[in-house]
């Protein structure tokens, strides 16, 4: 059985936003903060963000043990209880 968790990564492409799949093994995960600057530009650049992704949307980034980042949507609490609430059902 994977141990892999599906979040959604935030990338930025030019001067756009994107949304997309990603897979985080839960045993690499250093730790998890939220992404203000991320939250600002949505306030700010609307027209830049895939339509439907609300004003209120938190973000956060995934700092992984191989010293990587990762931006996803969902604000810290959440997306570490996404992360560990399967790794702990795995364990």
């Amino acid at each position: 059985m994977s141990n892999l968790v599906k979040l959604t990564r935030v990338e930025k492409v030019a001067n756009n936003f994107t949304l997309n799949e990603v897979y985080v093994d839960p045993e690499s995960v250093s730790y998890t903060m939220e992404n203000v600057s991320l939250k600002a530009n949505l306030h700010h650049s609307k027209k830049a963000w895939p339509n439907g992704v609300s004003q209120r949307q938190r973000f956060s980034t995934i700092h992984m043990n191989d010293r990587t980042t990762i931006n996803v949507v969902g604000d810290p609490a959440d997306v570490e209880q996404k992360i560990f609430e399967n790794f702990k059902r795995l364990l």
